[in-house]
């Protein structure tokens, strides 16, 4: 999703619902979204704090080793220690850091579901001889990662560029990843909610005005429980990010205490 194919995917929503889009871009929700974006003040404090912390513990260990007459041990352990506080504490940031960084976006993700849902009240009281009943409307996903892109995304990029003097691409590049995988989450739980709604026979809408007030009827039902589950499918987006960190930090201190525990059978 980009700024053109949201552009286009809010004129095809207008000309089949009467609904547009743009009017989301405004002064007020643009407000309420920054005033949901808090990570540019905690971001560098959240990555440095584990490094000083596990280089501070390297030392008190190297100390230890020293005054009990170990210095060549001592010296193995702060070399090793040194390069595990370092990248072992950035990763440790970087995985909290995402935690909070998706409770922010869940936060985000829900006030645009709430917008997305008043959008829908007014498609079921649009007046149809402004229609153009032979195109096809948009699957409710769609409406809802334009509309994500045309509130939020933007927005975080523009207040990225502006508060963080180092590393704005990179934050903009982690909050685009969790919003893919948000993105595939939720898909994958609407699919589920119409292969459900499918099983029901439920009777196929006939012309403009019912298929308008069917479109709108079933997105708020799938908005509201989008909404009421929207934790879980934040919870399953941090996880996805973050596995691979994960992994990463148990290797690198497992490769790490194997290396110790080899020079420490050595020596003796």
């Amino acid at each position: 999703m980009n700024k053109n194919v949201a552009i286009k995917l809010s004129e095809i929503l207008q000309e089949t619902t009467g609904v547009s889009l743009l009017p989301l871009n405004n002064a007020e929700i643009t407000s309420k979204i920054i005033g949901l974006v808090h990570f540019p003040n905690y971001i560098y404090k959240t990555i440095i704090t584990p490094v000083l912390v596990l280089l501070a513990l390297t030392l008190v260990v190297t100390i230890g080793f020293c005054f009990a007459g170990e210095f060549f041990l001592g010296l193995i352990f702060f070399t090793l220690g040194t390069f595990v506080a370092i990248a072992g504490g950035i990763l440790i940031g970087i995985i909290y850091f995402n935690k909070r960084l998706a409770k922010e976006i869940g936060l985000i993700f829900m006030e645009i579901l709430r917008q997305v849902r008043l959008l829908l009240l007014e498609i079921g009281v649009a007046d149809e001889d402004m229609i153009d009943g032979y195109m096809e409307i948009p699957p409710l996903a769609d409406v809802i990662k334009a509309s994500t892109y045309m509130i939020a995304i933007e927005n975080i990029e523009k207040e990225a560029n502006k508060r963080l003097p180092y590393g704005a691409h990179l934050v903009y590049e982690t909050v685009m990843r969790l919003f893919n995988s948000l993105f595939n989450n939720m898909d994958s739980y609407l699919n589920k909610m119409q292969s459900m709604k499918n099983h029901a026979h439920h009777p196929r809408a006939t012309g403009i005005s019912s298929s308008l007030q069917a479109y709108s009827q079933n997105g708020i039902t799938h908005i509201d429980r989008l909404m009421r589950d929207s934790k879980s499918l934040t919870n399953r987006t941090i996880n996805w990010v973050n596995i691979p960190l994960k992994i990463i930090l148990t290797t690198m201190l497992g490769i790490a205490g194997l290396v110790f525990t080899l020079v420490v059978l050595l020596i003796d």
